[in-house]
């Protein structure tokens, strides 16, 4: 069970990576963007607070899932400002 939680959050951090790159890169615009990550982003804070104890993260892996929110900060707080109001 807990190499399949693994697994699950280990996908999670590649699809919202290759999102925030796509988008970083001009490829998806930040609607599609706002659509595609903040459920994803949602499901990851839920998993974490409920399954944090129970994981053993790697120090790198850590750091990619900081970085996550860091970016997805920024891209909502000065990059893209706009998303907010559409989308909500």
């Amino acid at each position: 069970m807990m190499h399949a939680k693994k697994k699950l959050l280990s996908e999670l951090v590649k699809f919202i990576e290759i999102c925030q790159g796509n988008l970083l890169s001009g490829k998806i615009n930040g609607e599609t963007y706002s659509l595609l990550a903040d459920v994803k982003f949602e499901f990851l804070k839920n998993f974490l607070k409920s399954e944090i104890s129970n994981l053993d993260f790697e120090k790198e892996f850590s750091y990619r899932i900081k970085r996550l929110f860091l970016i997805n900060s920024l891209i909502k707080s000065y990059c893209l400002p706009y998303v907010n109001k559409e989308v909500r």
